[in-house]
């Protein structure tokens, strides 16, 4: 939810003015995400596609402040399914 952008827009100065130094900006490897577990492909592409509009936002809404992003989130598209199998495949690319 703090993705979305009139939350995002309240967030992000609350973050400068109280000290934060990063902001979470879920960017998952999709394409990574469909090789290791194709399950629920549509349902992931649709995923994929929002989070890829506010995440751009977000970033976008980022530039000159201090704050700070993770290069990727890897997982979001297997909330509730990762398993041990998928995490040091993820980290390891």
């Amino acid at each position: 939810m703090h993705l979305h952008p009139v939350a995002f827009n309240a967030i992000v100065p609350l973050a400068i003015t109280y000290g934060a130094q990063r902001v979470r900006v879920p960017r998952d490897d999709f394409r990574l995400d469909m090789r290791l577990n194709c399950r629920r492909a549509p349902q992931k592409a649709l995923w994929a596609a929002v989070y890829a509009v506010i995440c751009r936002y977000a970033l976008r809404r980022l530039r000159g402040t201090p704050l700070q992003v993770t290069d990727h989130v890897y997982g979001l598209f297997e909330s509730g399914n990762m398993t041990s199998d998928y995490v040091p495949v993820c980290y390891a690319t």
